[in-house]
């Protein structure tokens, strides 16, 4: 019986680790998606202060001359 009840028990144990081990990495991988997302929006906002200013500064009756 206690054979029995021992290897139920590392059963459990064993299903248990390949759960958190899934969890983790999903976790980790939403992690990495928000860092991706955050980097893009950063980038895009930059892009957008540059087209900003290419405008302002075609625009500025400095250059027409």
């Amino acid at each position: 019986m206690n054979v029995i009840i021992d290897n139920l028990r590392l059963d459990a144990m064993r299903y248990m680790n390949k759960v958190a081990i899934k969890r983790r990495t999903v976790e980790q991988e939403i992690f990495r998606l928000e860092n991706i997302q955050r980097l893009w929006s950063k980038i895009f906002i930059g892009f957008n202060m540059f087209g900003l200013s290419v405008v302002l500064l075609k625009d500025m009756p400095i250059w027409k001359v």
